[in-house]
């Protein structure tokens, strides 16, 4: 059974379940399931999904192309984190995330990492 994932709101989780029933991967891969939680915030979707697929997640050309806030570039840099991170630069600073985003994005990005996070046994 899977545990309980918070959305922001209702378009939060259909854009999510729309991402499920097209990228296939995000049904076994946690880091595509992350990443693609993240993608599917309503203000990033419409945005972020050209570039999100089961041949990979276009990060680069995505910060490049899309116009997007401070909050939902820190965002963005999680989910490449999550994904499977940079291999050139660091990209997500909790720091800078506690600082800048709202309580939203905030728990959205806490539930973004518990997504990602193996299920441990005691």
């Amino acid at each position: 059974m899977e545990k309980q994932i918070y959305f922001v709101d209702d378009e939060h989780e259909s854009n999510f379940k729309e991402l499920c029933a097209s990228v296939k991967s995000m049904k076994g891969d946690k880091e595509y399931r992350a990443a693609g939680y993240i993608l599917a915030l309503p203000e990033l979707y419409p945005k972020a999904r050209r570039y999100f697929s089961d041949a990979g997640f276009r990060w680069i050309d995505l910060l490049k192309k899309a116009d997007l806030s401070s909050g939902y570039r820190i965002m963005v840099n999680l989910a490449v984190d999550l994904f499977g991170g940079a291999t050139d630069r660091p990209m997500f600073n909790a720091g800078e995330a506690i600082a800048v985003l709202d309580t939203k994005l905030y728990q959205a990005a806490l539930a973004a990492i518990q997504v990602r996070r193996p299920v441990r046994t005691p």
